[in-house]
């Protein structure tokens, strides 16, 4: 829609005075039918938008002539008169405005704005053959069946219908057609065309050969059989799509996005309806049971730059990519800019603020984090598996093996319970059977054990900013000392890599100064959002206990947080276990020797916890985190 050029400073809708000091109506010029959207809309547009038109800032007596909703059934206050009458230009207050020759003139003559007679006379026809009011063309709808222009076509230029409509607009311009292009011309732009390639010598020689109209309808075939065709056709959707091998801003890394482009070529060669085409990149994750082939397509959602530096705020950049979602959704699909609606009302679309606002939250269902990680290759989630047939087929053997095994145990289990019900008594070893599948060789758990405790003589390395201090559990004083923690300063143990397919376990002493909102108390991790937090942890978050394997957070992590707060202000003990499923129901929170309730964070853990650079378990602090300050941990 076009833009206004001037400001206009005076109100339409001040008092009507005197009727009589105006203009004469204008002769009817002799015309055809006055076309709304080439000649009223952008006369509007230009003389009247400033002040009655989008900008809720500038508009004025409350008139909005950009979308003319309610003008007809809308009377002036000061005349009674309806704004526009449609076929009674007399009696239309904005004719009567325009051809006032006193201070109710509209466009002011301060403006510096005025219509010509010719302008007037329009707008004056335009309201005597019915004011319609047109949607611009790009909203209305597409009519079913529209009349063949006959025009007049003494050289047989025309040879389908289009040529028609082509050839009736270009008489009214004065124009005539150029003289038909030469096969060798014809030939060349149908390559460049379908497959953006000319053709060869050769090519062009062996289609010679073959005889008109057979020929081009069989190069057509010829090109749109050729894999060079979808990949021709791709190369635009990959620009709106905003496609790239890397993540772009200052890192700039590589990205393993390619599927996602193949899959574009091979849907432009099997020649995809393009409601299909659109409905699996918008929301082919969302198909009953969908395929890997229905969740690739969604990468078209994904292709947004990514940000990585350091000091980024995550929340800050994922709100960025569900804003890129949306913009790119309304370029590509509505052919509409909304990107202005994201801080007003759109001016020149029919977008309001609350509807972009609306229309983001279908893009604001990803399990996400604003930042990839930098001290690890990782994919940011969410993610798919590649398949591989051979691959597939051995993943479905195993994890039916698996669940062969987990039924033995149960079974087991259940046996053990009947005949040998538990007591505290009980000794652990006794518990399963030896060659129980999940019995354990302590000889496996060499080097991945550790003690730690403080006595009464014991110091911290100098200029530590943490600090010992009594260890007094259940309130009964003893000679062991516990270390409050500063926040800034780990203290790092030399165990703790495990794998995800190996139980362990963990406990410590813990106590806390206040509620928190969020604090690590234990990591084996290399940093939070700079390696999406690969490793496990235990934190405090929302006041609450929450323990986690994570290979990058969100998307591919199992989690569990306690229901209720972590006491504050006394001492209490922690154990935490993992039975190395990676499922979320093998992860257990003990406190003061009873598990307590915890409620699942994520259950979707795929890939491996190690690497990135965090092999140690670490108390208190983690990069680019909120550690654990004034927290206080013993053995």
């Amino acid at each position: 829609m076009p833009h206004s050029k001037l400001c206009v400073q005076v109100v339409l809708g001040i008092v009507w005075l005197l009727i009589g000091n105006r203009i004469e109506a204008q002769e009817l010029p002799a015309i055809s039918k006055v076309d709304f959207d080439s000649q009223i809309r952008p006369l509007l547009s230009d003389r009247c938008y400033t002040c009655h038109g989008p900008d809720e800032g500038t508009r004025e007596a409350d008139l909005r002539l950009d979308l003319g909703l309610g003008l007809s059934d809308r009377t002036a206050e000061s005349s009674g008169r309806m704004i526009l009458s449609p076929g009674q230009p007399a009696d239309s207050e904005l004719y009567l405005r325009v051809i006032a020759t006193d201070d109710e003139q509209m466009p002011p003559p301060e403006s510096g704005l005025k219509l010509s007679s010719t302008e007037i006379a329009v707008l004056q026809q335009w309201i005597q053959e019915g004011a319609v009011w047109d949607r611009h063309w790009s909203f209305q709808s597409i009519p079913t069946e529209v009349a063949i222009p006959q025009v007049d076509d003494p050289n047989g230029w025309i040879r389908n219908p289009i040529d028609s409509f082509i050839l009736q607009d270009m008489q009214k311009q004065g124009l005539s057609p150029t003289t038909s292009a030469t096969d060798h011309q014809l030939l060349r732009r149908m390559y460049l065309d379908l497959i953006g390639l000319p053709p060869t010598p050769e090519e062009v020689a062996n289609w010679s050969r073959v005889p008109t109209p057979e020929r081009w309808s069989n190069v057509v075939d010829h090109l749109l059989a050729r894999p060079e065709y979808g990949q021709r056709m791709a190369s635009d959707w990959l620009d709106v799509a905003r496609y790239s091998d890397t993540y772009g801003y200052q890192v700039d890394r590589e990205r393993f996005v390619w599927p996602w482009r193949d899959w574009v070529v091979r849907a432009f060669n099997d020649n995809m309806p393009f409601d299909r085409f659109g409905t699996l990149q918008l929301a082919g994750d969302l198909q009953s049971n969908a395929s890997f082939n229905e969740i690739l397509p969604t990468t078209f959602g994904r292709l947004h730059p990514q940000e990585v530096e350091g000091g980024s705020v995550e929340e800050e950049f994922r709100m960025k990519y569900i804003s890129d979602r949306t913009e790119t959704y309304g370029m590509a699909f509505l052919g509409l800019t909304l990107e202005c609606s994201r801080c007003h009302n759109h001016k020149y679309d029919p977008i309001a603020q609350t509807d972009y606002y609306r229309m983001t939250a279908f893009f604001d269902n990803i399990d996400e984090a604003g930042l990839y990680s930098y001290f690890t290759e990782s994919v940011p989630t969410p993610t798919e598996v590649m398949p591989n047939d051979t691959l597939d087929l051995e993943t479905a053997r195993l994890r039916a093996q698996i669940s062969q095994q987990e039924q033995v145990v149960q079974d087991q289990l259940q046996e053990l319970h009947r005949t040998r019900p538990w007591s505290p008594s009980s000794r652990a070893e006794e518990s399963l059977p030896a060659d129980s599948p999940t019995a354990t060789d302590p000889a496996n758990l060499a080097g991945q054990l550790t003690y730690l405790t403080y006595g009464p003589d014991a110091k911290l390395p100098e200029n530590s900013e943490n600090r010992l201090v009594p260890f007094q559990p259940m309130s009964n004083p003893t000679d062991r000392q516990a270390v409050e923690l500063s926040g800034d300063e780990a203290i790092r143990l030399d165990v703790g890599n495990f794998r995800r397919w190996q139980p362990f376990s963990f406990s410590l002493w813990m106590w806390v100064p206040k509620p928190m909102e969020r604090a690590v108390v234990l990591h084996r991790s290399a940093a939070w959002t700079d390696a999406g937090s690969r490793g496990y942890e235990l934190l405090i978050e929302n006041e609450r206990l929450k323990f986690s394997l994570i290979h990058f957070w969100p998307g591919n992590a199992v989690s569990v947080r306690s229901t209720k707060p972590a006491s504050v202000e006394r001492w209490f003990h922690v154990t935490v276990t993992y039975d190395g499923s990676s499922r979320a129901d093998g992860l257990a929170v003990f406190v003061d020797g009873n598990r307590i309730e915890t409620e699942v964070v994520r259950d979707n853990l795929t890939k491996q916890i190690t690497g990135g650079g965090g092999d140690q378990i670490s108390l208190g602090e983690r990069f680019r985190d909120q550690g654990f300050t004034n927290g206080r941990v013993a053995e």
